[in-house]
């Protein structure tokens, strides 16, 4: 992985771990940036994602300003941050195991399509494979009287 897609990648997990931005917030967040036509590879994403959270009520002063170191410089391992360092550990245990960012070429094109797709996505594996046809299977391994009828 490329030093600026684990940047990008980092950054998005920065925004993941922001406690209020549920699924309606995020896709105001990314409406926003959208309507200033920017992409999440450019700084100018960020920056606008910056703005727009510096005006939130439910984000205090102290959150958008760890917000704003990680999305900085996120790989500055002075800012203790355990999220980015599990990560980091998680994908140093193989080569097989990687990030993938919303926005970025890889990212599945009918996940995109949901309402609230999935910042990031945890892959060990062939991430081609994403793009071939698939099959899900939803169900309980255990289900209640009235989801078995």
């Amino acid at each position: 992985m490329s030093q600026l897609k684990l940047e990008q990648n980092l950054r998005f997990l920065a925004l993941s771990t922001v406690k209020g931005l549920g699924p309606v917030r995020l896709q105001q967040l990314l409406g926003y940036c959208e309507q200033h036509r920017c992409m999440p590879d450019q700084e100018a994403f960020w920056q606008h994602i910056l703005q727009a959270l510096s005006g939130q009520s439910w984000l205090s002063a102290q959150g958008l300003t760890v917000l704003e170191q990680r999305i900085v410089d996120p790989v500055d391992s002075s800012l203790p941050w355990s999220e980015r360092d599990n990560v980091m550990h998680w994908l140093q245990q193989s080569d097989q195991r990687q990030l993938l960012a919303l926005g970025q070429a890889d990212y599945p094109y009918l996940l995109r399509q949901i309402s609230d797709p999935p910042l990031l996505l945890y892959l060990q594996g062939d991430s081609q494979l994403l793009h071939k046809p698939q099959l899900a299977i939803v169900g309980a391994r255990r289900p209640t009287a009235m989801g078995a009828s």
